[in-house]
């Protein structure tokens, strides 16, 4: 696995399968519904090859963030001593 980022796209790339792998096809996830464009590149096999975030910056901090936001207010109300 490689992960790749372009700040002056503000694009980011996981690589999951090797190059012996020939690409086949895209297959886009609705923008508003992923919180960002998303897409996921599948080889002639039909195994994912990698997944493309487009606007990475505000697409990775939402789904990062809000995990995190979650597990926070979990702790709090599960541990309300804590300061």
């Amino acid at each position: 696995m490689d992960i790749q980022f372009d700040p002056e796209a503000d694009a980011a790339y996981i690589t999951l399968r090797g190059k012996d792998s020939t690409y086949s096809h895209m297959v886009a996830l609705d923008p508003e519904s992923a919180g960002g464009m998303i897409n996921f590149d599948f080889d002639t096999d039909g195994f994912l090859m990698g997944v493309e975030i487009l606007g990475a910056h505000s697409c990775c901090i939402q789904m990062c963030c809000e995990p995190a936001d979650a597990l926070e207010l979990r702790q709090t109300t599960s541990n309300p001593r804590r300061p």
